[in-house]
């Protein structure tokens, strides 16, 4: 089942929302993707490009509310890296359900799991946590940080550049 984006989904009507269109997008390309005698390189390329993306809107939601004074940061930016290590450790089974596959074989079943995962994640973080961003909105809005106003693709080479990359993020970059 693929993810339709819904008002009640909007955050900021801007730079945040962006981001989870962008996201949503993805993983439902993800999701169509996923079939009897799938491309499992494919899969782990655009679990990859997934990983980078959020990675960027992760760092832009973390500016956005250190600015905003945001009182739940540290237990939002602890739930951003679990998604990201949750991520990680899918990108990793497909990588090797790649490596271990040898002719057609059926893997629907076996990747039902990050289907579910992906739906779950996008949808549970976004109404669930994402949501309680909502009252300071206005506050992320007076930011005047370049943070703000980037393109997320162009966000990935200037959080490299900043804020360094760790160790799970520069096998993936």
């Amino acid at each position: 089942m693929l993810i339709i984006w819904k008002d009640e989904f909007c955050i900021d009507h801007a730079a945040i929302d962006a981001d989870h269109r962008n996201i949503i997008g993805r993983i439902n390309y993800i999701i169509r993707a996923i079939t009897p005698g799938c491309d499992l390189g494919e899969i782990s390329s655009c679990l990859r490009e997934l990983y980078r993306v959020t990675c960027a809107h992760f760092f832009r939601e973390t500016i956005l509310q250190e600015v905003s004074s945001f009182p739940h940061i540290n237990e939002h930016r602890k739930l951003h890296e679990r998604l990201l290590s949750e991520l990680l450790d899918y990108i990793q089974y497909v990588e090797k359900l790649a490596s271990e596959t040898k002719g057609d074989r059926h893997l629907e079943r076996e990747l039902a799991a990050c289907k579910s995962f992906l739906y779950r994640w996008i949808l549970g973080h976004i109404l669930d946590q994402d949501k309680k961003m909502t009252e300071y909105v206005e506050a992320m809005r007076t930011a005047d940080d370049e943070v703000l106003n980037q393109d997320i693709e162009d966000l990935i080479p200037y959080i490299v550049k900043t804020a360094g990359v760790n160790a799970e993020m520069s096998r993936v970059v």
